[in-house]
């Protein structure tokens, strides 16, 4: 258990004192384990639990009805939601379960957020699971971003030392946005509309399960979780515990790790954005930038660029970007007589006169 981290703190940065503080639980060890810390803390009177059955296992319908009595216990608000998988499943046969699980999970969550008027959702995930994530998201060949993966939005400073009402002082400066990245960063959809916040990132699992025990705190067991035929469950199961026999101390390690990487992509952002702000001119629903200027860039940074400007015309997506995608860029930047006009996806490079351009409108 890391000894330095206090929930009473975390929630401070994120919450005023009458916010509400959406939970998202799943009964499982993890959420358990982060309700019952949330309830230790001076938030407890907001906490909102939230489920979603799947409807999957027989084991759901329990599930919810403990966790909607167990809210009612604590003097907390319980929401939840169902869907009929393997009715939809009929309507949309070429996409996955998984797939549609999650989208149909988060338009619950958009729902709530709505509800309450609130810009975070808390989920349990914790550091066992964003070195899980780092390993299998390097396996299938990402770069910088998959590598740091899970992240908490930057914490609001006048936040983090009152916990008044934004209506007690008409001076009071509003949350931020709860986007932990900007334009040079990626963030997935789901998380475009409000924020996630994950306040166990620095928390192992076996920390989790020995605090439940101790104090006889019960949870739910996924047993799919244990099915190896699913390549998450075989990394989980089968590899990681592996590095534990190999160095006990890997856990710290990587978490090292994911730090310097996060700070390797905040100096490139930041690098990103300031080529733009320096090098380049906005006019009309256009940017542009002399090929001269790119070229004195490094390597690195001119594939960063490309990254970024498809980034920002595909909805904040790198998705269908690949690295032979990004070297025909730079041979179109480059070669004289590599065309005038370069698109992929939404991305449209257009060259005259030793001046790349692309528009900055959304389509």
């Amino acid at each position: 258990m890391n000894k330095n981290w206090n929930m009473q703190e975390f929630l401070e940065q994120y919450y005023w004192a009458d916010d509400s503080v959406i939970l998202a639980c799943s009964g499982g060890p993890d959420s358990m384990y982060l309700a019952h810390q949330i309830l230790e803390t001076r938030f407890a009177k907001n906490l909102v639990i939230c489920y979603f059955n799947h409807k999957t296992r027989p084991e759901t319908e329990e599930e919810e009805i403990y966790l909607e009595k167990f809210a009612k216990e604590k003097w907390c608000r319980f929401e939840s939601a169902e869907c009929d998988f393997e009715k939809i499943q009929k309507l949309y046969p070429s996409r996955s379960f998984e797939e549609l699980a999650r989208e149909k999970r988060y338009q619950f969550l958009d729902a709530i957020m709505n509800i309450y008027n609130s810009k975070y959702v808390l989920t349990g995930h914790h550091l066992d699971d964003r070195i899980e994530t780092m390993i299998f998201n390097m396996l299938r060949g990402t770069k910088l971003t998959g590598l740091i993966n899970m992240q908490n939005p930057i914490p609001s400073s006048h936040l983090k030392s009152t916990l008044a009402s934004p209506t007690d002082d008409c001076n009071s400066v509003l949350p931020p946005s709860p986007l932990r990245r900007g334009a040079g960063g990626q963030v997935s959809q789901e998380e475009r509309k409000w924020g996630i916040l994950r306040p166990l990132l620095q928390i192992e699992k076996k920390g989790i399960l020995d605090y439940l025990e101790k104090n006889k705190i019960k949870y739910f067991i996924d047993e799919t979780n244990s099915d190896s035929k699913y390549t998450r469950n075989k990394l989980r199961n089968e590899v990681l515990p592996l590095f534990e026999e190999i160095h006990p101390e890997h856990k710290k390690q990587l978490s090292k790790l994911m730090d310097y990487f996060s700070e390797l992509k905040d100096n490139l952002d930041s690098q990103v954005e300031s080529f733009f702000s320096l090098s380049s001119e906005e006019k009309d629903g256009m940017r542009s930038f002399k090929i001269n200027d790119f070229e004195t860039l490094s390597p690195l940074l001119q594939k960063e660029i490309i990254k970024n400007i498809f980034y920002k015309t595909n909805d904040n997506s790198t998705l269908w970007l690949s690295e032979w995608n990004i070297a025909e860029v730079l041979k179109f930047i480059s070669w004289p007589n590599w065309g005038t006009v370069k698109e992929i996806k939404n991305m449209k490079l257009v060259k005259k006169s030793g001046i790349i351009s692309f528009s900055v409108q959304k389509k």
